[in-house]
């Protein structure tokens, strides 16, 4: 398998110490590390760990901004705090190789830290639909995109520090394929298992692409309602 050069990219903002060197960990206990870690919006505080032996020995290049990325690099956006399954990256890089027009992914995720009383929670997302992504985040916090697709829709310096939701249909308006990797990719907190949703990052995406519709979010869950508007010729 030609091993493709993988971007990593993580927002420090208002993340703690803590959840960024589990994500840092998670990255060097990797089957296959990535080249680059992008870790925007960190502090002198931040940096601490990026510093740490582990992570300056393990050959990842890091960054506190964009970067210009080779056409061919693979970039995953991961949230601080949450953390790659050792296989993770491998099994991203077998999906590109026997799914060569895939330009956006998502996949399953597990939540909670197993221990003596409290079992992981799974994840398991449906296929693509992006009516369904209109209404909420369903594809989840992690979402991997070929360079071109993240150049076309803003570049890194603008979707790092994004809300997820408005991150993922900014990359979804340039990805003509879109497909779900029907694996545990990440780990995650428990207060992440149910989808979020953002009202503006709806609003904005259908003016984007055309949708003319009233959005609102008339439940008691995350979940964005967008009526189309009809229009008729008398």
């Amino acid at each position: 398998m030609s091993a493709l050069p993988i971007v990593v990219v993580t927002s420090a903002a208002g993340r703690t110490n803590k959840e960024l060197k589990r994500t840092a960990l998670g990255l060097v206990q990797s089957a296959i590390r990535p080249l680059h870690w992008i870790v925007t919006q960190s502090t002198l505080e931040h940096e601490r760990v990026t510093r740490m032996r582990p992570v300056r020995t393990s050959g990842m290049h890091i960054a506190s901004s964009s970067i210009n990325l080779d056409p061919q690099s693979v970039v995953v956006f991961l949230r601080a705090g949450d953390t790659l399954a050792p296989h993770a990256l491998t099994v991203i890089l077998e999906h590109l190789r026997t799914n060569p027009l895939a330009q956006m992914l998502y996949a399953d995720s597990s939540h909670g830290r197993s221990g003596r009383f409290e079992e992981v929670s799974e994840v398991r997302r449906p296929g693509w639909s992006p009516e369904r992504l209109r209404s909420q985040c369903y594809v989840g916090d992690t979402i991997i995109a070929t360079a071109q697709t993240v150049e076309a829709a803003g570049g890194i310096s603008l979707l790092a520090d994004l809300h997820e939701h408005d991150r993922a249909l900014r990359l979804s308006e340039h990805a003509q394929n879109i497909s779900r990797v029907a694996e545990l990719l990440t780990l995650s907190s428990q207060d992440r298992m149910l989808p979020s949703a953002s009202l503006s990052a709806v609003q904005e995406h259908c003016t984007r692409v055309g949708i003319n519709a009233i959005c609102t979010t008339p439940y008691t869950v995350p979940v964005v309602r967008v009526a189309r508007k009809c229009v008729t010729t008398p």
